[in-house]
């Protein structure tokens, strides 16, 4: 059986639930090279104030460069709900959109791979037909 790629843009958009509301979520493959250098920017601000975390200055940045990246993950957020969102939920849906990419665009080999190769899974499939 021959494994397909599906790189098109459109694509079923999940949804996360907050006590604030319901909010789409983009699929990584919908950003643009602009947005997706953004994220790649904002993570390693993210880092480098990793830090300092104990000046009051660097968390108010930390908590801005959080709610900048929730903002690109989500297709709108409206401002007086994004400052609802706790530390772990932003932290949560970045996870969540990044295991988006991992899913959906690798290929399933599992079956390939153990129908093909006989004693890939147990020892003695192979043995017995020898």
């Amino acid at each position: 059986m021959a494994d397909n790629l599906d790189l098109r843009t459109s694509t079923d958009r999940a949804t996360v639930n907050f006590d604030c509301g319901s909010f789409k979520i983009r699929h990584p493959r919908e950003l643009v090279f602009a947005e997706m250098g953004k994220l790649i920017g904002l993570g390693k601000k993210l880092d480098a104030m990793a830090g300092d975390i104990d000046d009051p200055k660097i968390l108010t940045q930390c908590e801005k460069t959080m709610q900048a990246l929730t903002k690109i993950v989500l297709v709108e957020i409206p401002q007086k709900a994004l400052v609802t969102l706790t530390p772990d939920d932003m932290q949560s849906l970045l996870a969540f959109f990044n295991a988006l990419r991992t899913k959906s665009d690798e290929p399933d080999l599992s079956e390939s791979v153990s129908s093909s190769s006989p004693g890939v899974n147990d020892s003695t499939e192979a043995e017995a037909k020898d």
